[in-house]
């Protein structure tokens, strides 16, 4: 007995646990299978067959406590010829069945002048708790390149909620960052673009975003925003100061830890 408690507890560090709200807890196998357990008794109540790249990149993996799941694929600025040409599909468990859909990612490019304008979007989508719809992050990214070596960028970060089927359509919220000259040829090195942070459960009636610099030598936050809902009506409003690591959030946002990581010589 003491043997097979002893495998059950390595199966379970080796595998990814995923998000054991109320009575539900999911844990993702090599094998590509989500399996629902009653934490209380470890007992099998479901299992989900993901796709081979959910099984192979865990961390994209989300669920609510409804028991949707959610899988969408990594795309980052600017966009690579594979994420141009691969037509990257989010997974989408409703709890009854499962659905592909278009991540939306976006390329157009046109001459001004000597240069060229090269225009990109990479959204990405995050579980609502409540279920029902999806919520929708995007860096729309507008660039001056010349001879293969970027001038300057304009970057507008946008927030929408659209239904699981991708029906309706509703804009949550727009910041636009000014435009930002990109010194050394490259505008991640030193131009920022928003990146959210949402609940472990999906969004709720808040979410946060964070202007970032990738930076060289790490990442340098630039402005924050708390995006929440007050009687039907989604608004941001700025924080005193950029959030670096946010650990958890409540209260419609009102509430955050964050972790402020050590870049000193000792780490």
């Amino acid at each position: 007995m003491r043997v097979i408690s002893r495998v059950i507890f390595c199966f379970l560090c080796l595998t990814i646990p995923m998000l054991g709200q109320g009575n539900r807890l999911w844990v993702l196998s090599s094998n590509g299978e989500m399996k629902q357990y009653d934490p209380a008794t470890f007992t099998a109540k479901q299992t989900v067959k993901v796709p081979a790249e959910a099984a192979q990149s865990p961390q994209n993996i989300s669920v609510n406590h409804l028991g949707e799941i959610l899988f969408v694929p990594s795309v980052s600025l600017p966009l690579s010829e594979e994420d141009v040409t691969s037509a990257k599909k989010a997974w989408f468990w409703n709890g009854h069945a499962a659905t592909t859909i278009d991540q939306g990612l976006k390329r157009e490019s046109a001459a001004t002048g000597s240069n060229q304008a090269v225009t990109e979007t990479a959204p990405a989508a995050y579980l609502s708790a409540a279920g029902g719809h999806l919520f929708w992050f995007a860096n729309r990214a507008r660039r001056l390149e010349r001879e293969e070596l970027d001038l300057s960028i304009t970057t507008t970060w946008q927030a929408w909620r659209a239904s699981e089927t991708g029906s309706t359509h509703e804009d949550l919220a727009t910041v636009r960052i000014p435009e930002c000259a990109c010194p050394t040829g490259t505008c991640e090195e030193s131009c920022p673009a928003g990146e959210v942070w949402v609940p472990e459960g999906g969004v709720t009636d808040f979410f946060l975003m964070t202007q970032t610099v990738a930076a060289k030598t790490g990442p340098a936050y630039k402005a924050s925003a708390r995006v929440h809902q007050d009687a039907g009506k989604w608004t941001a409003d700025p924080l005193p100061e950029p959030l670096q690591r946010v650990l958890d959030a409540v209260s419609t946002g009102n509430l955050i830890v964050e972790a402020v990581p050590d870049t000193s010589c000792c780490g």
